[in-house]
């Protein structure tokens, strides 16, 4: 009998949001405001500022990982944070409104890939329109945003098979933001911590499979 046993990190994310009573009215009208902005335009008053943008990464569950070619599949959360400056409002002049969300095709967002992945690069791997529709940032009256995305995922890792049957691979999934003009800036300051650099960044796991052999004795 072959047991196999996967350690990795996991991260969760809990986020607390306390508002009074919101007017219909009031929360339209913030809207219109907010969304005046193109989603082209970089969250920034300078454009030529880099955008800050920290990654928090959970992992949800290992489907399965291919020694031979050294393909991990898996489920995985991404909550990624960064300040808006075109977003900011003053909450006296919204009935009190501290906080709301956008639809991400309303919005800015971080155009970010993966760059060790297989068969497809994007992180947003959307299976229907409606999770497309329900997708939202959400912003604090302070142009704090907050994006959380859920996918399936499948990326090259570095296999090591020298130690067989007790062997360790080392998984990094490294995202990357293609468009060079977006200036974005990746940091992992609220979830794992991991070396970083302008538009890339790599975030390491290590899995190891230890297998025992159980014999049946007369």
């Amino acid at each position: 009998m072959n047991t196999v046993v996967y350690f990795i990190d996991l991260i969760a994310l809990q986020m607390v949001v306390i508002q009074g009573t919101v007017l219909h009215n009031d929360m339209q009208t913030l809207h219109e405001s907010l969304t005046k902005v193109s989603k082209h335009v970089k969250p920034r008053i300078n454009q030529s500022q880099p955008v800050n943008v920290d990654v928090m990464f959970a992992m949800n569950t290992i489907q399965d990982y291919d020694e031979i070619s050294g393909n991990l599949i898996f489920t995985a959360s991404f909550a990624f944070f960064w300040n808006d400056e075109l977003k900011m409002w003053n909450p006296l002049n919204y009935n009190g409104i501290i906080n709301t969300q956008l639809p991400i095709l309303k919005t800015w967002v971080p155009a970010l890939v993966l760059r060790n992945g297989v068969n497809q690069n994007s992180l947003f791997t959307f299976s229907n329109n409606m999770d497309i529709e329900t997708t939202v940032v959400i912003y604090t009256a302070n142009g704090d945003a907050v994006l959380i995305i859920f996918g399936h995922y499948q990326i090259t890792c570095e296999s090591a098979i020298t130690h067989f049957p007790y062997d360790e691979h080392n998984c990094t999934i490294s995202l990357w933001a293609p468009d060079v003009l977006s200036g974005i800036r990746l940091s992992s300051e609220k979830g794992m911590f991991f070396d970083a650099s302008i538009a890339t960044v790599g975030i390491p796991m290590i899995i190891r499979k230890e297998r025992t052999v159980e014999t049946e004795s007369d």
